[in-house]
């Protein structure tokens, strides 16, 4: 399938207003473009785009406390044009902070 006949799953606005931003999008950025709560304590640890506004694809990882991460899952399943989500727990015994790795192409498994 050739890249212009890639359907986008959902609105392409969000990457497409990101991807303007590039490398200097910071934390409160997507926190203004995926609705996340102020209250919601997190950190943008990794960005990336690449390919063109036909098909881009975004990566992204951010960290946050255990505590927050339903409401940032939830924020980002909501804006149905992120799709690939990863939720990664760290903390011994119990744990203290979790990094959410989230990309607008579909996983395949």
């Amino acid at each position: 399938m050739a890249v212009s006949e890639i359907a986008p799953s959902g609105s392409t606005e969000l990457s497409e207003r990101l991807a303007a931003k590039g490398s200097a999008i910071t934390a409160e950025d997507l926190r203004a473009e995926i609705g996340i709560p102020k209250n919601v304590d997190f950190r943008l640890l990794r960005w990336m785009t690449k390919g063109t506004p036909q098909y881009l694809e975004i990566a992204a990882t951010v960290e946050c406390k255990h505590e927050f991460v339903g409401e940032v899952v939830q924020k980002i399943i909501d804006t149905r044009e992120l799709q690939g989500i990863e939720v990664f727990p760290y903390g011994i015994p119990q744990p203290d902070v979790v990094l959410v790795n989230f990309t607008n192409v579909p996983q395949e498994f």
